[in-house]
């Protein structure tokens, strides 16, 4: 097993079955429950991927400030 797919692996979760009665007529499938850890970089993978316009420009205008401040001293 390498590495990725233990990473992907990890990512997904373990498998939790469904909560279906013994004899249910209806069919559910189960989910992956991911760590705490994949959902947060989940969250933060979907916010950058949504608001990477400004991200950029604020990024670039922090670096700028900061080298501002670094040059006149």
């Amino acid at each position: 097993m390498g590495i990725f797919s233990r990473i992907a692996k990890w990512y997904r979760g373990p498998f939790i079955p469904p909560d279906n009665g013994p004899g249910s007529l209806v069919a559910v499938v189960g989910h992956h429950e991911p760590p705490l850890l994949a959902r947060i970089l989940r969250v933060i993978g979907r916010f950058v991927a949504a608001e990477w316009k400004w991200l950029i420009g604020t990024t670039i205008t922090i670096v700028a400030i900061i080298v501002a401040i670094n040059v006149h001293r």
